[in-house]
């Protein structure tokens, strides 16, 4: 069995829109691993699972500096599924600290309206023109659905 990685912590009990905010002033990353376990995030003592998910850097400038080998950086963020308390580590360093403009993303709040105009029946363009309505968004910043 490989030796576990000397993760540091960045942040612990956080809210997942505290994460989320987090998550977002890192370099750009993608999931590679999810999973679910024993949740060792909160203190409650009644068993129950909380979701783990290992993160890889997937900066296009980092791929740039290193072209045969993967950036070193990982990232781990771990969320109780009962209180929604999560968790954020870190575990090496990137190949640049230069940081590629990263494109813009839904917000949660741009998810859920999306989620209650797709519950009602909406086909996706009109989603789309609901949320540039609804946020004041130009069709140029607006992420892809």
């Amino acid at each position: 069995m490989p030796p576990s990685l000397p993760w540091s912590e960045l942040a612990f009990g956080l809210k997942e829109e505290d994460a989320d905010l987090l998550l977002d002033t890192f370099k750009a990353l993608k999931i590679s691993k999810s999973d679910q376990a024993q949740c060792t995030v909160c203190t409650d003592p009644s068993p129950h699972n909380m979701r783990k998910r290992i993160l890889l850097c997937a900066c296009r400038i980092c791929q740039l500096g290193m072209p045969y080998a993967r950036c070193p950086w990982r990232g781990k963020r771990l969320q109780c599924g009962r209180h929604n308390v999560v968790d954020v580590f870190q575990n090496g360093a990137h190949v640049t600290a230069l940081r590629h403009p990263r494109p813009p993303s839904l917000t949660r709040a741009m998810k859920d309206f999306a989620k209650e105009m797709a519950d009602q029946g909406l086909k996706p363009a009109r989603i789309r023109s609901g949320l540039l309505r609804k946020f004041e968004l130009c069709t140029s910043s607006l992420p892809y659905l």
